[in-house]
């Protein structure tokens, strides 16, 4: 591909280190006013009012595979979750280890339905006014989850170096971003399975990476890529014209269904057959979402 792209719609440039971003960005007070008002208010594919049963055990299952990739987690140790939405994993680590955590996010909404408890632990406001503050104190962390995030902001580069700086050698940076512009999503779109290029979508997300260009900043910014795992490829069923969710929108709530089914399955069963499957799908530049697992060296 060139380094511009036009997808009908929106304008795109190819970055330094690989990765898609929209342009014009929308200005920084545009989006804290989107996701302070908006954003968790309103339910969607990634956040939801209210959560079935087997959705939650999803929620926990994922959690868990994520918590292993951690390694040993303990009282002694501090958990910063930047963007940490409505405070699954942030609750899961705390009820697991009893360390101390905090989260950090543009909106309390999520956090207060569904994790009132963990409100203590939580600052609500701009994150880059928020991790100044913990820098200009020299507060930092054993480990920083960074989850479906670095897909939102203006500037990725500028995010990492702050968490860079506030994370403790040998700590860990965990990065959740979707695996956009993949290989199966150009596939799709080449092979007319798909009319649209479905990913792209702002004002919400503005930047589009894939494994490759999402190791690319993390190395960039001087951090050491240890592991990398992909989740379930929900994407797959658009290869077949009878399951493919993007012609009919329809199919949308079966192809969930079938995750959930699918993707609990695996996660329920032997943890480290389930971290080697998701490693496996990683490698194979497969899953619609990738998750990187980077440290700080000492």
């Amino acid at each position: 591909m060139e380094d511009s792209y036009f997808d009908g719609e929106f304008n795109l440039i190819k970055t330094e280190n690989g990765y898609w971003q929209i342009t014009p960005l929308p200005s920084e007070e545009d989006l804290d006013a989107h996701y302070s008002l908006n954003y968790y208010q309103n339910p969607h594919g990634t956040y939801q009012s209210n959560y079935s049963n087997e959705e939650l055990t999803h929620i926990r299952l994922k959690n868990r595979i994520l918590i292993d990739l951690l390694g040993d987690v303990n009282k002694s140790h501090s958990v910063l979750d930047v963007g940490c939405g409505e405070g699954f994993l942030l609750k899961q680590i705390y009820d697991n280890s009893g360390c101390k955590v905090y989260g950090l996010d543009y909106s309390d909404y999520g956090i207060i339905k569904h994790n009132p408890g963990l409100k203590e632990f939580f600052k609500k406001g701009n994150i880059y006014e928020s991790l100044d503050f913990l820098i200009e104190n020299q507060i930092c962390f054993d480990f920083i989850i960074l989850k479906n995030v670095l897909e939102h902001v203006r500037d990725p580069e500028n995010l990492i170096s702050k968490l860079k700086k506030i994370l403790v050698s040998g700590g860990k940076l965990v990065v959740t971003v979707p695996n956009d512009f993949s290989w199966l999503q150009l596939n799709l779109k080449m092979t007319r399975r798909v009319d649209k290029d479905y990913w792209i979508a702002p004002p919400e997300h503005l930047n589009y990476f894939t494994i490759d260009s999402l190791t690319k900043v993390i190395e960039s910014m001087g951090l050491v890529c240890q592991d990398t795992i992909s989740d379930f490829p929900i994407e797959w069923f658009n290869v077949n014209t009878h399951s493919n969710y993007i012609q009919s929108s329809k199919r949308g709530p079966e192809a969930h269904k079938s995750r959930l089914l699918l993707e609990n399955h695996i996660n329920s069963g032997d943890i480290k057959l389930a971290v080697n499957f998701w490693k496996a799908l990683a490698q194979l530049r497969m899953g619609r979402a990738v998750t990187l697992i980077s440290s700080k060296m000492v």
